[in-house]
C-alpha cells in the first residue's frame, strides 16, 4: 500500500519585524518615548541625535547619543522621530531621511506648516512617509480624520486648537481673574511655556490650521495668509480684561477657521478672539483634569451635510 505526499505545504512561522527607530532630538519629549519604546517588543531604538554629547548623561533607555547626523544615517533605521523643534536643521535633516527612503514622524508644527511641501516631494523621491499627526490635537489624530472627509465635500474647519490660551480663558471666566493673572498660574503650572508668545499671538494656532487645511484638501496655507489675532498683540500687550464682560452673552475663545465655498474658490483663513454664543458646539469646551491644554480640543468641520469631530 503506498501513502500519496501530502500537497499541504508546511506552515512555516516567521517571527514579526522588528522597527528600527532613532531620534532627532533627547530632550523630555524624546527620553519618554525612548522609555515608552523599551516597553514594547517590534521595536529597536538604535540611537539618538543631540546638539553635544560632552557630559551629556545618556538615558538608560537610549543606546547610543551621538552629535552626528551621518550617524544617525548609518544606523539605517526604518523610522526617526523628529523631537528637535523649529524648522533648521530639522527640515534639512528630516529631507534628506525622506530621500533616503527613511519614514519620519514628528509634532513639530512650525517645521510642518513652512516645510510640509518640501518634505513631501522628497518623501515622494525616496519612498518613504513622513507623518504629523501629532502636530494637531496631540494624541487625537484630528488630521488623519480631517483628511477621510476630503471626499465629502469639506467646505470649512473650524475649531479652538490651542490648549493654553483656552485654559487662561476658563481660569477668567470661572475664577473671575486676570487676564494677565491667568498667564502667570498657567506659565506656574506648566501649562504654558516659559515664553508662551506663539500660544498668545495666535502663531501656534496658525501653524496647527494651515496643517488642517493641508489635511481637507485645501491645500497648505502659507502663514502669511492668515490674518492672526491672539489674545495678545504683536508688542506682547495683552488683551483688555474689558472684552471678557461680553461673556454674559456668550463665550470667548480663540478660534482658527479656513473656509473654501467649492473647489478652486478662494481660501480665506483666520485666527481670532471669537464670542461664541451659548448654542455653539466651541460654547462647551471646557477643561478637564490636569494639562488639559492636548486634549480640550473640539473641531467642527462643515461639509456638505454636517460632520462634527
Amino acid at each position: 500500500m503506498t501513502l500519496a505526499a501530502s500537497t499541504t505545504p508546511p506552515i512555516i512561522s516567521t517571527p514579526p519585524r522588528t522597527t528600527r527607530i532613532a531620534l532627532l532630538g533627547c530632550g523630555g519629549i524624546g527620553t519618554a518615548l525612548a522609555q515608552a519604546l523599551a516597553e514594547h517588543d517590534g521595536y529597536e531604538l538604535t540611537g539618538a541625535l543631540v546638539r553635544s554629547v560632552e557630559g551629556r548623561k545618556r538615558p538608560a533607555a537610549v543606546p547610543r547619543l551621538t552629535n552626528s547626523f551621518d550617524e544617525i544615517l548609518a544606523q539605517r533605521p526604518d523610522v526617526v522621530v523628529e523631537c528637535l523643534g523649529g524648522i533648521e536643521p530639522a527640515a534639512s535633516w528630516c529631507e534628506r531621511l525622506l530621500e533616503s527612503g527613511v519614514s519620519v514622524v514628528s509634532a513639530n508644527k512650525l517645521m510642518a506648516a513652512e516645510s510640509l511641501d518640501r518634505l513631501a516631494r522628497a518623501a515622494l523621491r525616496g519612498g518613504a512617509q513622513i507623518r504629523f499627526d501629532a502636530a494637531v490635537c496631540a494624541g487625537v489624530p484630528v488630521l488623519d480624520a480631517v483628511a477621510r472627509l476630503r471626499s465629502a465635500g469639506i467646505t470649512a474647519v473650524r475649531g479652538v486648537v490651542n490648549g493654553t490660551t483656552q485654559w487662561m480663558l476658563d481660569e477668567v471666566t470661572e475664577r473671575k481673574v486676570t487676564v494677565e493673572a491667568a498667564l502667570f498660574e498657567a506659565i506656574r503650572l506648566g501649562y504654558a511655556e516659559p515664553d508662551p508668545s506663539a500660544d498668545l499671538s495666535g502663531r501656534d494656532s496658525a501653524d496647527k490650521l494651515s496643517l488642517l487645511s493641508a489635511a481637507a484638501g485645501f491645500g497648505l496655507v502659507p502663514i502669511a495668509a492668515i490674518a492672526v489675532a491672539g489674545l495678545a498683540d504683536a508688542r506682547g500687550s495683552l488683551i483688555s480684561d474689558d472684552i471678557l464682560d461680553f461673556q454674559r452673552w456668550g463665550a470667548l475663545r480663540l478660534v482658527a477657521e479656513v473656509t473654501r465655498e467649492e473647489v478652486g474658490a478662494p481660501i480665506s483663513a483666520s485666527v481670532t478672539p471669537t464670542l461664541v454664543a451659548r448654542t455653539d458646539a466651541l460654547d462647551s469646551i471646557q477643561r478637564r483634569g490636569k494639562r488639559l491644554a492636548l486634549a480640550v480640543v473640539e473641531l467642527d468641520v462643515v461639509a456638505r451635510g454636517r460632520a462634527c469631530l
